[in-house]
């Protein structure tokens, strides 16, 4: 009996070593990957203007392989890094820098929204923000207000509270979003008003568990290895759920957000200032005049995934077009008629649809501000 027991201690413990090893082995192939992914990214990316420079690219892939987020749970669940480099500046609050000079007295502007008002894949001086401050000059003082890539609308009016709290109060608030509401919303995890990522995909953003064996595997590098195999070889077991949830799914998104217009309009009137919304773009919305490397781009993605943002975006354009006069902008089709790349992935732009997108925001707020 002691020798069973014994043997049996013994395979136990090569089972844990091997175990260990595993998740030291996933970690430098998770790397490798996503370095070669990277540098696949780099050499194909496409050309825009205005050019981004050649050695932005290398602080790029320094911010992707840093860790990018910090947990700040319960009110925004991740945040950015601080994080300074000649192109990239993000500073101890998780806000990447505008580029500004603006006077003494200057009319503080918010500016929320997810990757594509933070900047992913441009420089500080090409964001979305560093764009507006230079269309309205030194009588405004810009802030890119989006504490990390991926926060949906919900994430940003929490942020939006916490600086109210503090008595940081803006003179204007400008929201600029709507494809992290999709995805989230429809797709993945396909909750309406659930935040993107925090099931397991942003490091170090968790869900309490009081399970220790579940505690410790999502601790482990093995659910990224298993959500690599699913990915690598098209297994979804929740595909059928997802898509007979769509069109539900959609409605209620599009309603959330509606009804995050109406919290935010009134916390304006309480604290005195003026709210834009602007619906954004989405490459799956499938209206644009496709560049040859955006079709590529659109043709690797599942159908499921395009179904549920068209799906987003029709009902979208149908509940904020033609409210202009609430401050209210479907701004969907801005790039419809670009024939330049505009887009790096489907929900990451290049620098030239920030400047398109700026101009849109300028034109309709410039009379009211």
């Amino acid at each position: 009996m002691i020798e069973i027991l014994y043997n049996l201690w013994g395979i136990i413990g090569i089972i844990i070593i091997f175990l260990i090893l595993g998740h030291y082995l996933i970690s430098v192939l998770i790397y490798i990957q996503q370095h070669a992914v990277f540098n696949h990214f780099v050499k194909n990316r496409p050309a825009t203007y205005p050019e981004t420079p050649d050695d932005f690219w290398l602080e790029q892939k320094r911010l992707m392989f840093k860790s990018q987020y910090r947990p700040l749970a319960p009110y925004f669940h991740w945040q950015g890094k601080e994080f300074h480099s000649k192109y990239i500046n993000v500073d101890s609050d998780g806000l990447r820098r505008t580029i500004k000079s603006p006077k003494a007295g200057a009319k503080k502007v918010f500016v929320f929204g997810g990757a594509g008002v933070w900047g992913t894949f441009v420089p500080d001086s090409q964001t979305i923000p560093s764009y507006l401050q230079s269309f309205l000059g030194q009588d405004y003082d810009v802030y890119n207000s989006t504490s990390g890539g991926g926060h949906s609308s919900t994430q940003e009016l929490n942020f939006l509270l916490y600086n109210l709290a503090l008595g940081n109060v803006p003179d204007i608030v400008i929201f600029y979003e709507g494809i992290v509401d999709s995805y989230a919303g429809t797709f993945d995890p396909a909750i309406p008003r659930f935040p993107r990522g925090v099931k397991g995909q942003i490091p170090e953003v968790k869900i309490a568990n009081t399970n220790f064996l579940s505690d410790l595997y999502n601790e482990s590098n093995y659910p990224s290895l298993v959500r690599y195999i699913f990915t690598r070889f098209n297994f979804n077991f929740r595909d059928n759920e997802i898509k007979s949830n769509i069109d539900k799914n959609a409605q209620q998104v599009v309603s959330f957000y509606e009804a995050h217009i109406k919290q935010v309009k009134a916390l304006g009137k309480e604290y005195g200032f003026q709210a834009f919304f602007f619906w954004q773009p989405n490459l799956l919305s499938l209206t644009k005049k496709y560049s040859p490397y955006e079709k590529r781009l659109v043709e690797g993605y599942s159908d499921t995934l395009i179904k549920s943002q068209n799906q987003v975006y029709t009902y979208a354009k149908e509940q904020f077009s033609n409210r202009e006069s609430e401050n209210i902008y479907f701004a969907g089709n801005i790039y419809d008629d670009v024939g330049d790349p505009i887009y790096f992935s489907w929900d990451h732009f290049c620098a030239n649809a920030n400047i398109v997108a700026t101009k849109e925001i300028y034109e309709h707020i410039k009379e009211q501000i």
